[in-house]
């Protein structure tokens, strides 16, 4: 059975330094997490390569971004995820 790619960000608002990006998902390849400012420029890559029924968690240390919305692409071989992610410090 395939279970649907899903990206969770918590918290979300969030108002201290880090936040938690979870990943899961049955696609196999590359997998791309890219983190992008309310102007479109972006901040911040990670890529790995993913396996079957992969379950996946990052800390993204947000001590050096300011106040606003930024918007996290979680692009893999089929999918395409656009989560907004507020920072309220």
């Amino acid at each position: 059975m395939f279970n649907p790619t899903m990206l969770n960000i918590n918290p979300n608002p969030v108002n201290g330094d880090k936040v938690e990006l979870n990943f899961s998902g049955d696609e196999e390849g590359t997998h791309t997490l890219t983190f992008y400012n309310i102007q479109g420029i972006k901040i911040e890559t990670i890529q790995w390569e993913n396996q079957r029924n992969a379950n996946k968690s990052f800390m993204l240390d947000l001590k050096k971004y300011s106040d606003g919305v930024y918007y996290i692409i979680l692009k893999t071989p089929w999918s395409l995820i656009s989560k907004p992610l507020t920072i309220v410090k």
